[in-house]
């Protein structure tokens, strides 16, 4: 699922999330390689994105790789490469904590696992927290729907109004808005309202959680 997509490749111009590359333990995106793209290129771009130079970046990546708009930003939003985790889950050999996500090397019993491909557990459920569940423009704005975890019914408590455990989502804008929202899957509510959103655009938007669920559910079995 790694390997990277060639220049002028079609699929880099679709108005979705990339199916190959190295999964980012941060938000779970697909973080997209490039076999266009030289290391001078690569590191042109990425001084760019240091200095806060980021519509030239996104310019340079695009002419450089053929990708179209979305996929320059998740390259971008990542330095093109998965971001780790922090902090990790547990040590398979001990049960300490990793410094990330991405550590090969247990600094508590000293165990070292490079180069073996060992299944290690999760500390946190999915989708985890800071997670980008979606983004998308909207009304002229690009838009971002990250997981904040979910929210618990409270049993036997007469003054709780939930009845079933909902996800919470942080919701922003590039023009500046900002709101915690929060999807019922089994209800297929979004609480609030998303303002200059039409209802074709909130339709997507539940497509795209019910396919979160969907892959969850078939995580935990």
């Amino acid at each position: 699922m790694d390997a990277p997509y060639e220049t002028n490749d079609p699929e880099m111009l679709a108005d979705d999330f990339p199916r190959r590359g190295p999964v980012c333990d941060s938000c779970g995106v697909r973080v997209p390689q490039f076999a266009g793209l030289s290391q001078e290129d690569r590191f042109r771009i990425l001084k760019l994105i240091l200095e806060g130079r980021q519509m030239l970046a996104t310019r340079e990546l695009r002419a450089a790789t053929g990708c179209g708009l979305r996929w320059a930003k998740i390259w971008m939003r990542h330095n093109g490469e998965p971001q780790p985790r922090f902090p990790g889950p547990p040590c398979p050999f001990c049960g300490a904590a990793l410094p990330n996500s991405r550590s090969r090397q247990c600094l508590k019993c000293k165990a070292d696992w490079h180069g073996r491909d060992l299944a290690l557990p999760t500390s946190t459920p999915s989708p985890p927290c800071g997670a980008l569940l979606w983004t998308g423009d909207v009304t002229r704005s690009t838009w971002f729907v990250v997981s904040r975890g979910r929210s618990e019914p409270s049993p036997g408590d007469p003054e709780s109004v939930e009845t079933e455990s909902v996800w919470l989502l942080d919701v922003s804008s590039s023009d500046g808005y900002s709101e915690r929202h929060s999807w019922s899957p089994s209800r297929r509510i979004i609480s609030g309202t998303l303002p200059g959103w039409q209802s074709t655009d909130v339709k997507a938007l539940k497509v795209v959680l019910e396919d979160w669920g969907r892959q969850l559910r078939e995580r935990h079995g």
